[in-house]
């Protein structure tokens, strides 16, 4: 027991020194909210145009270098694996940098939806917690100390780097990827507008590009229609929710006088029906953009939640526009 426990101990002391080394100015550990606020910090992306916060729709559908482009400065701190139960750590990093705006990107349907736990929660999420479910509040401390033990932390990521790790060796998958997509040169070249420092097949088949500005780009088409195509009445939204959200995202920016714009992000064939208006009473003075229904081909989807580098660039021009006749 002893050999075993000391073992953890050396597992996380090894952990902890590696997740340090691989967040620098030019990368991070995506999907992990310390690592990316790290590099936020070491960056120093002070009074930016906007910044773009969200879960992996915001880290996969934003295209930097598309705003940069056009004079708008922006960060994108889509958060791959997280939930806005998540962003009131980001949001906290976010503040001292005084961006002019912060866009917030969620499913229309998670508002009228109970919250989640936190994965991975920081004291500032827990904060949040405590003043809207005190239940949460208490599973989410207990992750809070299971969190010290590193390992448990990463051991999604660690089980994702050695499935990448052993799929190289299916002789069948890597013949479909090169005729799909060629070799990751190709890719770069065709299919990238950033820099690219990180390329892997995901288990869907996609391909996932990391970008050293902070974006992530999918490439490649999986859409499975196995599903319902009935309308989903949206009623009754959740006041637990909406607290949370106010509270532990909205009200932290207004205070420093930055201004918050909510996204209703794209969902593919969304079939809900919700009111919008009743939406909109609940967030005072916030701009609400629904983007709901926002009509994006099939073969610009690289899954049923996610667009692939097709529908980015589509989706990225489309709120560039709407930011330059001051709709966003």
């Amino acid at each position: 027991m002893f050999l075993v426990f000391f073992g953890f101990v050396l597992l996380d002391i090894a952990l902890f020194i590696q997740a340090n080394k691989m967040t620098t100015k030019n990368s991070y550990i995506i999907g992990n909210k310390s690592s990316q606020s790290k590099f936020f910090e070491l960056n120093q992306f002070y009074n930016k145009d906007i910044v773009f916060v969200g879960s992996s729709r915001t880290y996969y559908h934003i295209s930097t270098n598309m705003f940069k482009n056009n004079n708008i400065d922006i960060f994108n701190f889509g958060m791959s694996g997280n939930q806005f139960e998540d962003y009131p750590d980001a949001i906290n990093t976010i503040k001292k940098y005084t961006p002019k705006k912060v866009v917030v990107s969620l499913s229309v349907n998670r508002l009228y939806e109970n919250l989640n736990k936190v994965k991975n929660p920081t004291l500032i999420d827990l904060k949040y917690y405590f003043n809207t479910n005190k239940i949460l509040f208490l599973d989410g401390f207990l992750s809070y100390i299971k969190g010290f033990h590193t390992f448990l932390t990463y051991s999604e990521a660690i089980f994702y780097r050695i499935n990448s790790f052993y799929n190289k060796f299916n002789i069948n998958e890597q013949i479909n990827f090169n005729s799909t997509v060629g070799k990751n040169n190709n890719i770069i070249e065709n299919y990238a507008d950033c820099e690219v420092y990180d390329i892997k097949k995901n288990p869907d088949g996609n391909s996932n590009l990391k970008c050293r500005n902070g974006d992530g780009i999918l490439i490649g088409n999986n859409i499975k229609e196995d599903f319902s195509n009935n309308v989903i009445e949206l009623k009754n939204l959740s006041q637990n929710t909406i607290s949370y959200i106010i509270n532990g995202i909205i009200n932290p920016l207004l205070e420093k006088n930055i201004e918050v714009i909510i996204v209703l992000e794209p969902i593919f064939k969304a079939n809900y029906n919700y009111d919008f208006e009743e939406i909109i009473n609940k967030f005072q003075n916030i701009k609400i953009v629904d983007l709901t229904k926002f009509d994006i081909d099939k073969e610009k989807w690289a899954d049923n939640g996610h667009l692939n580098n097709f529908g980015r660039y589509c989706y990225s021009k489309y709120l560039i526009e709407l930011y330059k006749n001051n709709l966003l």
